[in-house]
């Protein structure tokens, strides 16, 4: 998951992220990623799977940094 956490920070933002925000994202990740496995449906109601779900957690969390691209 770090290297699509790192290329989605890249594509949202414009930059690479750093190795701090790809460790802060990743954890985050993992955090979504247990609880969505525990309760899996309510990962349904965002993907197809935990994984998928966290990681829509982690693109959300990303898209509300200030260097976000929003154009």
């Amino acid at each position: 998951p770090a290297a699509a956490i790192s290329t989605m920070h890249a594509l949202l933002t414009g930059r690479q992220a750093t190795a701090r925000t790809t460790s802060t994202l990743l954890g985050l990740f993992e955090e979504a990623a247990t609880d969505y496995r525990a309760n899996p449906e309510d990962a349904r109601q965002l993907a197809d799977s935990p994984r998928q779900a966290a990681m829509v957690v982690v693109a959300n969390a990303v898209m509300n940094l200030d260097g976000a691209m929003s154009k």
